[in-house]
């Protein structure tokens, strides 16, 4: 595979995922539906997992690494935008571990769950913090609202009887 099929592939896979996956998240944040919020939250938690996978893919690490490979040993001289992309691509996967051995990738790859689920939990929280304290102002103006026309009101009646 070309580093252009491969780039091209790769770009058309994220697309179609981001436009199945976008609309699914955006409910978690504008539901007034706890259930839609939820299940929304649960995709996100499936979507970050698959995200998680696809980004540690040894065998798409292997053929970017070929792509190079063959785009070398051919004497094809690419430009320097092309260059920067395919060196682009595999400092990528080698920041996300990919040319770690088996055990360590493996582990790398708990981790990585893990951190986007604690993040996930984080931003529900955050969420949830916001949603109260906003109850918590609209309560409290409300309130005092209320105080004032009551304390206004039994001024105008005092005021009246005079």
């Amino acid at each position: 595979m070309t580093k252009t099929t491969l780039q091209a592939a790769l770009a058309e896979a994220e697309t179609a995922l981001d436009e199945v996956v976008e609309p699914l998240s955006f409910y978690q944040n504008v539901s007034t539906s706890k259930q839609l919020r939820d299940a929304s939250n649960e995709a996100e938690v499936l979507v970050r997992d698959y995200g998680v996978d696809a980004s540690m893919r040894l065998d798409v690490f292997q053929a970017k690494v070929a792509a190079e490979k063959n785009i070398k040993t051919s004497g094809r001289k690419l430009d320097a935008e092309e260059q920067r992309l395919v060196d682009k691509m595999l400092l990528d996967g080698k920041r996300a571990g990919l040319a770690l051995p088996e055990a360590q990738r493996t582990e790398l790859m708990k981790l990585k769950k893990e951190l986007s689920q604690t993040s996930l939990e984080f931003s529900v929280s955050t969420t949830r913090v916001y949603i109260i304290s906003r109850a918590l102002n609209q309560l409290y103006y409300r309130k005092t609202t209320m105080r004032r026309m009551l304390g206004n009101s039994h001024l105008r009646s005092t005021q009246s009887a005079y």
